[in-house]
């Protein structure tokens, strides 16, 4: 967990903001269907702004995942940070419970940090468990910028 720890020492303020807004939507779409949500990205913009992307590539989940980190792989110039959001299972201290996973990454460093966040669903309603948990350091999403602005 040290290099995650060194990671995240490194991301900025502003990345670490775009990744926390990323959970806390990813909780909220986490709510809408007990299926799972269609992984997403929100881009974060040298100018603050920010674009939302969803990614759907046939009926598997791990496969519009795997859609969404392909399509990250190049971003326009202008982009600071990625998201890459989906729903899934966890274990930690030996149980299993569902989470909600963002990737996240900061153009200017060389690796990406992964976060969960446990929760259950109570009456219909999604209770996350406990704080966001880092996974791990992962490899960096994006691998090149364009120079075309889209």
């Amino acid at each position: 967990m040290a290099a995650a720890v060194r990671v995240w020492d490194e991301m900025s303020d502003s990345t670490k903001d775009l990744l926390f807004a990323a959970l806390d939507y990813a909780v909220e779409n986490a709510g809408i269907s007990e299926y799972g949500f269609t992984p997403f990205s929100i881009r974060g913009k040298s100018d603050g702004t920010r674009g939302l992307t969803r990614f759907v590539a046939g009926d598997d989940l791990a496969e519009s995942v795997r859609a969404g980190r392909k399509a990250l792989e190049v971003v326009p110039e202008g982009t600071v940070a990625v998201t890459l959001a989906w729903d899934g299972y966890t274990t930690y201290e030996g149980q299993r419970t569902e989470a909600v996973f963002v990737e996240a990454h900061e153009i200017s460093l060389a690796k990406s940090v992964l976060l969960a966040q446990r929760y259950l669903r109570v009456d219909g309603k999604v209770e996350t468990l406990g704080n966001p948990i880092v996974q791990g350091e992962t490899d960096p999403l994006v691998r090149a910028v364009s120079v075309e602005e889209s």
